[in-house]
């Protein structure tokens, strides 16, 4: 009875053992659960590395947030592998390649949708930007393990850089959301406030240089348009307002300049001189 009880223990030991991960070198496959981890523990490595890298270099005080905010944004961001092949496997050398996706959060998503030219950032080198993922396919890279048959090392990945920044840009673009958005809204305020600017300085010049009798006969016609013009589009004292929202000021500035436009093209003047 005794003899059953200790075979079956050691049975049980040895199962264990298997579960736990003691593979065979001929195991060692790229898609293997374990090369898998090892990869996008790599990624995130080295990402982190450049996120205190310029963190540092740049001074806290560039940044709006400290470098735990960040980090751990960067440490949220899903990465995957996928259509995993082993091209090699020559002396626990494994060559590899894969398609590897980084997900993109929903607030990397909103600065990206208030300023769409900041995709670049993201979609580093050759990835494309495909159902809320970044996607890099063909990337290759090596595997190596080590001599206790757990550790794995991760070398010559091929897309190293744009992976890494990409993550990183994603964790800068995540938690600077609400600062970026504000600054992207101020700088188009200022580029539709200069546009109006620009306008009606053409139209005041063109009023001026009427004859004085078209003048006396337009001023009523010319207040009129005015108020007008106010009506439509907003008042430009609520266009200047920091309580007004960012859009419906643009949108003042922007009405306000085409009727102008349209108003110098009736005084038969030229905007753009």
């Amino acid at each position: 009875m005794y003899k059953r009880i200790l075979a079956v223990s050691i049975i049980s030991l040895c199962s264990h053992g298997a579960i736990a991960g003691l593979f065979d070198s001929n195991d060692f496959k790229c898609g293997r659960d374990d090369a898998n981890a090892a990869v996008q523990k790599y990624i995130k490595d080295e990402a982190s590395g450049v996120l205190q890298s310029n963190y540092l270099a740049a001074g806290k005080d560039k940044y709006s947030k400290p470098l735990s905010a960040y980090q751990g944004e960067l440490n949220l961001i899903n990465i995957s592998t996928s259509n995993i092949s082993t091209k090699s496997n020559n002396d626990d050398e494994l060559t590899c390649n894969a398609t590897i996706s980084i997900k993109v959060s929903p607030e990397t998503l909103a600065v990206i949708g208030d300023d769409p030219s900041r995709l670049y950032r993201i979609t580093q080198g050759s990835g494309k930007f495909n159902n809320g993922s970044v996607v890099w396919k063909n990337v290759s890279y090596n595997l190596n393990l080590a001599d206790n048959g757990k550790d794995i090392q991760v070398d010559n990945f091929s897309n190293y850089n744009d992976i890494t920044v990409s993550l990183y840009q994603s964790s800068l673009m995540g938690i600077d959301k609400e600062t970026i958005i504000q600054g992207n809204g101020q700088s188009r305020i200022l580029s539709a406030k200069s546009s109006y600017d620009q306008s009606d300085a053409v139209l005041n010049q063109i009023w001026k240089d009427l004859p004085e009798s078209a003048r006396n006969s337009m001023r009523k016609a010319q207040g009129v348009w005015a108020n007008d013009k106010a009506a439509k589009c907003g008042k430009l004292s609520d266009a200047e307002l920091s309580t007004t929202a960012i859009e419906q000021r643009i949108k003042i500035y922007q009405c306000q300049t085409k009727l102008t436009q349209d108003r110098i093209t009736y005084l038969g003047g030229n905007e753009s001189e």
